[in-house]
């Protein structure tokens, strides 16, 4: 990408002034780095040019992307600080990215707590409904049964009464007979 026309170079107390807010907000994405760019215009001085957070966010990367010159013992101290506010950002999303995993376990750990209770309820429900069943089939069972005993005890009394008539008659007809 081509530089704009009209821009300029960060001055040093611009790239400190980056440096403190990015270590202030450890900014992971656009509305974080739009936030950021938008402190740093507030508050910068006469003559500076306003930055929008693409160039903020560039000059970070080439900051923290810089290496080390050769033969120089010591890196330059914003490049280091750079260098270290990366890592603090890449552990904030790190941390961040655990909480959302953490959140996302919670959450299926909840829907499997949830399953197994539905299931247990299910279960419950069935097992009544089984118990309600063959109690209903014992019960009509028994009115069967009932009703069977019933109609052979009927049977059983028109039988006897049948006997008996004809015995009445039987001996009936030899009391007649004598």
């Amino acid at each position: 990408m081509a530089k704009l026309t009209g821009t300029s170079n960060y001055k040093v107390n611009e790239v400190r002034r980056l440096l403190v807010l990015v270590a202030k907000y450890l900014p992971l994405g656009k509305d974080e780095w739009e936030r950021l760019a938008s402190h740093f215009n507030a508050n910068r001085g006469r003559g500076i040019a306003e930055r929008d957070y693409e160039s903020l966010r560039r000059k970070f990367m080439v900051l923290y992307s810089t290496r080390k010159p050769m033969g120089v013992q010591a890196m330059p101290p914003h490049i280091k600080e750079g260098k270290l506010l990366k890592k603090a950002i890449d552990d904030k999303a790190n941390v961040v990215m655990m909480l959302m995993m953490r959140e996302e376990n919670e959450r299926k750990a909840e829907a499997r707590r949830m399953e197994e209770a539905q299931r247990r309820r299910d279960e419950l429900a069935a097992r009544e409904a089984r118990y309600l069943a063959d109690k209903a089939e014992a019960v009509e069972r028994w009115r069967q049964e009932k009703v069977e005993i019933e109609e052979r005890a009927r049977r059983d009394k028109e039988e006897a009464r049948a006997r008996t008539q004809e015995l009445l008659l039987l001996i009936g007809a030899l009391t007649n007979k004598d």
